[in-house]
């Protein structure tokens, strides 16, 4: 897996927030739900109780960082209601289906952050998908063409794919959707 995660974000040091989308319903060209990431000096989602906290609006963004700030008694700070990135997993499962090659990086990009998000809350990957993500993402990290790839390392496109909607699910049973009622006035 390539150091430099979520691979759409250009760094601009530890503690800089960044509004991420993700698109998962291939009718809509909008994301689907929202989170923030922390570069800390990896890219970690915001958490509350080992929960990633996610929301259904971007302009809900700030109000969720000043939550996560305020459980974790961290300096004030603030995010854009514009996604830096779109996590775009519509696109990436046709890719990875039809194509040959990753031309916007939208496979790497998903792969990453996946990857990233399940270590922040403490999931591992079967050990299968654990090979098959992690051989995948050292590849695109140096080159867009896969297909060729993916034959030559005797992978199974379809497993590659399961793998992905493994891992969005895993990250979903450890995330939750701000805000709750209850839960601002905590």
């Amino acid at each position: 897996m390539s150091d430099q995660n979520f691979t759409g974000i250009k760094s601009s040091g530890p503690g800089t927030f960044w509004l991420i989308g993700f698109r998962l319903d291939p009718n809509f060209s909008y994301p689907d739900f929202y989170t923030v990431v922390r570069e800390d000096p990896a890219y970690w989602p915001i958490t509350y109780k080992d929960q990633i906290i996610l929301f259904q609006e971007a302009k809900t963004a700030q109000d969720a960082l000043d939550f996560y700030i305020r459980h974790s008694r961290l300096p004030s700070s603030s995010v854009t209601d514009t996604p830096t990135m779109v996590l775009d997993f519509a696109q990436a499962l046709y890719v990875l289906s039809k194509a040959s090659r990753d031309e916007t990086s939208c496979v790497l990009n998903i792969i990453n952050s996946l990857l990233d998000m399940l270590k922040a809350v403490s999931i591992e990957l079967p050990p299968l998908y654990h090979s098959d993500l992690y051989l995948l993402a050292d590849h695109l990290t140096f080159s867009k063409e896969f297909g060729s790839f993916i034959n030559d390392q005797q992978l199974n496109r379809g497993e590659i794919i399961e793998a992905l909607q493994w891992a969005l699910g895993a990250v979903l049973t450890k995330s939750m959707f701000f805000p709750k009622p209850d839960i601002n006035s905590q």
